[in-house]
């Protein structure tokens, strides 16, 4: 009989990095992208951006985090309609 272990194994080292850059993601595009110092007037002057002009950014992350999530507790075409919906979250946060 063959060991099921390994492929379950394998199978959770993809999940965690999914998981991991979700988190990341999310935690990046909460936080201010860049500062200015004492010589800009202001962060449009310097042509920096801030997170508070991204909110899609940190909306999307969080649905592709919610959605690994999901992803470690549901099974078949659901998992699947799950999948897709984190990895088109994620192309939105890439192309934002």
């Amino acid at each position: 009989m063959t060991d099921p272990q390994p492929a379950q194994r394998s199978a959770w080292l993809p999940v965690l990095v999914g998981l991991a850059g979700a988190v990341f993601t999310a935690v990046a595009a909460a936080k201010p992208w860049a500062s200015a110092g004492a010589a800009a007037k202001s962060l449009a002057s310097a042509g920096l951006s801030g997170a508070g002009e991204e909110p899609l950014a940190l909306a999307l992350a969080l649905v592709a985090l919610a959605a690994w999530g999901a992803v470690l507790v549901t099974r078949g075409r659901f998992r699947l309609v799950i999948v897709v919906v984190g990895l088109l979250s994620a192309l939105g946060v890439f192309v934002t």
